[in-house]
């Protein structure tokens, strides 16, 4: 009798089942890996924000200056209270040498959030700066729970 090597029909069948089943499971954990590189930029924005605000502190209390400006790397940062303030001029100069490129700041007086700009949903991907208040240093606050 003659032997037959190889699969069988109902074997091929049911590999490609099973891989069809596989990638139906494995498929969804990887297409989201875009909402990870936000939730991953939001959080070294944050590092950066909290270094720009630790060099204009620094300076401040070596210029001996609470509130007007300092130079920064050769920007002026607007400084209230020792830390630059939540607007364009104090921590968004202060951020000036660092690519934010794919960075949407809003400034509202009492915050500043800083999130991506391919973000879906800015409120649910961000990092805020909160100035100082009552003496409590400034918080940086990050939100990555729909990135």
């Amino acid at each position: 009798m003659h032997k037959n090597a190889g699969f069988t029909l109902i074997e091929l069948i049911m590999v490609i089942v099973i891989l069809g089943i596989l990638a139906a499971v494995a498929v969804p954990r990887f297409t989201d890996l875009g909402g990870d590189a936000r939730a991953a930029s939001v959080k070294s924005w944050a590092g950066a924000i909290r270094s720009a605000m630790g060099m204009a502190h620094s300076t401040a209390l070596a210029t001996g200056i609470s509130n007007g400006t300092v130079t920064v790397d050769g920007v002026n940062v607007q400084i209230i209270d020792g830390y630059p303030s939540a607007t364009a001029g104090g921590i968004g100069n202060a951020l000036a040498n660092t690519d934010t490129s794919d960075l949407t700041a809003t400034y509202d007086g009492n915050s500043a959030v800083f999130s991506p700009a391919s973000a879906a949903d800015a409120t649910t991907c961000n990092a805020t700066y909160a100035p100082q208040q009552n003496g409590i240093p400034p918080t940086v606050v990050i939100l990555v729970t729909a990135c």
